[in-house]
């Protein structure tokens, strides 16, 4: 008896539930980008990387159902669209759920200070290395740092004797070293720091 009043309520009143759910996602993005909510288990980031491939196969499966939903509704068969819109909206929050998992959990591991800013990654064609083209965009991300900023971090995979020779000549000096997980496997890393 609840159920079927709990539907009726759902059919009688989209728009509220649809504003219910959207502020009830919102509340945890927020929560998890801005207060660092403490509702989350700390992964490893085998786990993380889990959890990407999760969303990814969550991702293309609602782009399919959504998309054979359209086809459906197009083809004049109500029921099966309404049963692809269902899924689709079902899958949309099964990705925010893992997405918020993976994020909050520790998808985005930070080794940098609050004053610090972390470089990721500069990647330039090899055809193209010593035309300063890694050197501009090295310098341009430099020059939009907030003010607070006062080093810039970085972490690459040790071995890389090409990237260490570029930083190294850039002021950048080795200030330790680290393992970074790449899917399966460990591998051993060098942290770089740049004082400005």
């Amino acid at each position: 008896m609840a159920t079927a009043d709990a539907r009726r309520h759902l059919r009688e009143q989209p728009l509220g539930v649809t504003v219910l759910l959207t502020i009830v996602g919102y509340a945890l993005v927020l929560g998890t980008f801005l207060l660092d909510v403490p509702i989350y288990p700390d992964l490893t980031n085998a786990q993380v990387n889990l959890l990407s491939h999760v969303i990814a196969v969550i991702n293309t499966t609602a782009t399919v159902v959504l998309t054979l939903g359209w086809y459906w509704i197009r083809a004049g068969e109500v029921e099966k669209h309404r049963l692809a819109m269902v899924s689709g909206f079902v899958l949309i929050l099964g990705f925010l759920v893992v997405y918020l998992l993976k994020v909050g959990g520790g998808g985005t591991k930070e080794f940098v200070g609050p004053k610090e800013a972390g470089l990721k990654e500069i990647y330039v064609d090899p055809e193209v290395w010593g035309q300063g083209v890694g050197t501009a965009l090295l310098e341009r991300g430099l020059e939009v740092l907030p003010e607070h900023v006062e080093a810039v971090t970085l972490e690459m995979l040790a071995g890389n004797d090409v990237g260490a020779g570029f930083y190294e000549a850039r002021g950048f000096e080795k200030t330790g070293a680290s393992e970074a997980e790449i899917g399966d496997a460990t591998y051993r890393t060098v942290i770089y720091s740049l004082e400005l």
